[in-house]
């Protein structure tokens, strides 16, 4: 790893995040910092494994399109989801709901899941080992976006470690890295609070100069199954080549994998089956002004 890539991560848990890098950009990709590079590089800040796919996909293809570098950083494996009692079958010690041992109805598979009669490969899964089966599901969709493995960057940021700072903090270095990067994320008026938080920090790190250069969307949930009326500003983008279409269906294909005797568990889908589907069958993103 570049030393001062190294470094500035340094500082960031010096300084208090509470996080862990599973994979950083490697020493060639950083090694221009601070030259006179022409490339124009386009970073998306994804709050967790899918959010690249479901909200994101279609900018990222017209980026790669236009001829931009692509690069994405995952800020958090999302180990709070409940996708992961439902592939278990039922609540455990580590799950948000409670009883615990109360059965969990899957809708996708109209069955209650049982690790032992899937064959799951890694048995019930822990929250870290189901972490680390969505960062695999965020591998293959990012690949299957046109992303090279070493353009993509994963945090471990915990679900409840969404603050200010912490944020903050996974967005300066890269600010640091790549200053004349243009930086893509959601809205700061976004109905999840995690995708809320990385819009509300980028914004303001435009607004300091901290940033030359912003973009922000709407989520897909916020767009189109947020209970809440939302009004925002803002235009629906479509795909610039339409032959990108298959890309995006392959990589939401990717959460969508259920073969759970060789490790993979379709979480994304489990997840947020409605807002893969509503994908599928429409594919736009929504840009806003904010």
């Amino acid at each position: 790893m570049n030393k001062i890539y190294k470094k500035i991560l340094g500082l960031s848990i010096i300084f208090g995040v509470v996080l862990s890098s599973f994979h950083s950009f490697p020493s060639h990709i950083v090694q221009a910092i601070g030259s006179n590079s022409t490339d124009h590089v386009v970073i998306y800040f994804s709050p967790h494994a899918d959010d690249e796919t479901l909200t994101f996909a279609v900018p990222i293809l017209n980026d790669i399109q236009a001829g931009k570098k692509v690069y994405i950083v995952l800020m958090s494996d999302g180990t709070r989801s409940r996708a992961r009692d439902t592939v278990n079958g039922e609540y455990d010690f580590e799950s948000r709901d409670l009883p615990i041992g109360k059965q969990v109805y899957c809708n996708w598979h109209n069955a209650i899941h049982d690790p032992t009669v899937d064959q799951h490969k890694d048995g019930a899964l822990d929250r870290s080992t189901f972490g680390l089966r969505r960062i695999d599901e965020f591998y293959v969709a990012t690949a299957e976006l046109g992303i090279p493995r070493d353009r993509v960057q994963v945090n471990l940021l915990p679900n409840d470690a969404f603050t200010y700072h912490n944020v903050k903090q996974i967005i300066k270095m890269h600010a640091r890295l790549f200053p004349d990067a243009e930086f893509k994320t959601m809205s700061h008026r976004d109905g999840h609070p995690d995708h809320a938080m990385v819009g509300r920090v980028i914004n303001d790190m435009h607004a300091s100069g901290e940033i030359k250069s912003k973009s922000n969307y709407l989520s897909i949930y916020t767009d189109r199954f947020y209970k809440h009326s939302f009004a925002s500003p803002g235009y629906k983008i479509y795909l610039t080549d339409t032959s990108d279409t298959q890309k995006v269906l392959h990589a939401l294909n990717a959460y969508k994998k259920w073969e759970p005797q060789n490790g993979w568990y379709g979480l994304g889908y489990h997840s947020v089956p409605a807002q893969f589907d509503g994908m599928a069958q429409d594919t736009y993103t929504k840009a806003v002004r904010n």
